[in-house]
């Protein structure tokens, strides 16, 4: 097993080579932590992640060290110490850096014909491990197929777009990091009370399971369940959290107002109608309890003025191609589309429709790559830009291949064309990140299930019982919670809120 050891002050980093511990997640007895390798070079080398295991525990939030065995500037360790500040992390508006931008120009013909940089291709790897299911699952949920060398989840009631191999699974991971980057290493952005424990938690779509383990992990008193349609989860776990195999799209099998909070993220394509996945969600939430969904649109906007008005880019071809897609399954890719400024986001919509009440909508302006001028948001691209890069070939396959009805070929030529446009130097990319959270008033109207015969009430039972305006009535009486550090000073959280208003939190990201 190959070993390599880097000193930072008394404590020793050890890289197992073929370690099985996933990136960022802390075991108990060992603490490790995501590495990246910044360097400006184009997309597909912007960042090196690998997992390092600590010997001992360190407390520095960041530490550079420079190993002589690799042939790149610095190691950055981020996360070296697990926190769930209150404040939001301070997101500057994004520059261009001029000598990234020079690099890349002076790169931008040594690229392969699929558009990957020759020169680091072979060392942009990231360390796989086991994965293996704790839970009982019949033998159709572990059906597979594959298309290309690519894995996918299919059985009779599942057949999911994007690959759920280990290369997938690994951009998830990165997708987790920064993310926290963002958050400023919070779990959660809706004030869900995690210092308290004691609290039933629901990751929904968990993926890899990093943010359920996370969560588990950093709060022994709070139960989390983790659900996903693959068995892709690690089979280590902290005691106080479980996986189980299960499809949102189904009616969902928990008791109703069991979870205190409820977090789902980057479902895109994958829901067919999301109107009723934010209605369970709000069913099985206690009353008082907490949703919080976060949702990339797959629509890559541009700095630059000439790429983002041109109507005939690549980054208007690819999201159109899975709009069409998405539409023609019935799995929409839409629910983060950006429409205009008088009109909401598909989530939004659905978070007022389901009965939620102090609804807050975020959105983050994410850099991809390393072209900005900003230290942390050049942090930041670069993870975007590795999860783009890692995730173009397997993406395209299922919903432009097997849906739209291209051949491989023709797949392979557009993703080309899209990586070398996200890593153009006059492309100056990105892409919006939303979240959108809101509350389960303490005293809902929630009709009853569908499969349920409804009861004929009787004159005194209509006029006693709660209706919708009883929602409207405990919001006024329960004042929203009081604006974050972060949050649009001209567009606070009400202080009374009925089913339906949302509080548009800016960020200093925006435009």
């Amino acid at each position: 097993m190959g070993m390599i050891t880097l000193q930072k002050g008394p404590a020793t980093v050890e890289h197992r080579a073929n370690s099985p511990c996933r990136s960022a997640v802390k075991l108990h007895q060992h603490q490790q932590v995501c590495l990246v390798v910044a360097s400006p070079t184009p997309l597909s080398s912007m960042a090196f992640v690998a997992t390092f295991v600590f010997s001992e525990p360190l407390t520095s939030q960041l530490a550079t060290i420079r190993p002589c065995d690799l042939s790149f500037e610095a190691i950055q360790l981020f996360r070296l110490s697990y926190k769930m500040s209150q404040q939001p992390v301070e997101v500057p508006e994004i520059q261009a850096d001029p000598q990234v931008i020079a690099d890349l120009e002076s790169e931008a013909g040594s690229l392969d014909d699929d558009g990957r940089n020759r020169r680091v291709n072979s060392k942009l790897q990231i360390g796989s491990d086991l994965r293996e299911s704790t839970a009982s699952l019949s033998s159709s949920v572990r059906e597979f197929r594959t298309i290309k060398g690519r894995t996918y989840q299919t059985s009779n009631t599942i057949d999911y777009w994007a690959p759920n191999d280990d290369k997938q699974l690994e951009t998830f991971d990165v997708v987790h990091h920064f993310t926290l980057m963002l958050m400023d290493d919070r779990l959660f952005y809706a004030p869900v009370p995690v210092e308290k424990g004691d609290l039933k938690v629901l990751d929904v779509g968990t993926g890899s399971g990093l943010w359920a383990l996370d969560l588990a992990d950093e709060f022994p008193a709070i139960e989390v369940i983790g659900t996903d349609i693959s068995a892709v989860q690690p089979s280590w776990v902290p005691p106080n959290c479980i996986f189980q195999i299960d499809d949102a799209q189904l009616d969902w099998t928990f008791k109703r107002d069991h979870f205190d909070a409820i977090h789902a993220r980057n479902l895109y394509g994958g829901i067919d109608n999301w109107q009723r996945f934010y209605d369970q969600a709000f069913a099985h939430l206690k009353p008082g309890g907490w949703f919080e969904s976060m949702e990339f649109d797959i629509l890559a906007g541009s700095e630059n003025p000439e790429v983002e008005n041109d109507p005939n880019h690549i980054f208007k071809k690819w999201a159109g191609l899975f709009w069409d897609a998405g539409d023609i399954i019935g799995r929409s890719f839409r629910q983060a589309q950006y429409k205009g400024p008088n009109e909401d986001i598909m989530m939004v919509k659905c978070m007022k429709e389901a009965g939620f009440v102090d609804i807050v909508h975020k959105k983050w302006k994410v850099p991809i790559g390393g072209w900005a001028k900003d230290p942390f948001l050049k942090q930041v691209g670069h993870y975007a830009g590795l999860f783009m890069d890692q995730s173009l070939d397997g993406w395209a396959l299922q919903p432009i291949g097997e849906i739209l009805g291209w051949t491989y070929e023709e797949i392979m030529v557009l993703v080309a064309e899209m990586r070398i446009a996200l890593g153009g130097s006059k492309s100056l990319p990105y892409f919006n990140y939303h979240m959108v959270y809101g509350r389960k008033p303490e005293n809902p109207w929630v009709p009853p299930p569908a499969s349920d015969p409804a009861p004929v009430p009787t004159q005194a039972e209509a006029a006693a019982s709660p209706a919708p305006a009883s929602a409207q009535a405990e919001a006024a009486a329960s004042p929203a919670p009081a604006p974050t550090q972060g949050e649009s000073a001209a567009s606070p959280a009400p202080a009374a809120t009925s089913p339906g208003n949302t509080s548009a939190e800016a960020t200093s990201r925006t435009p």
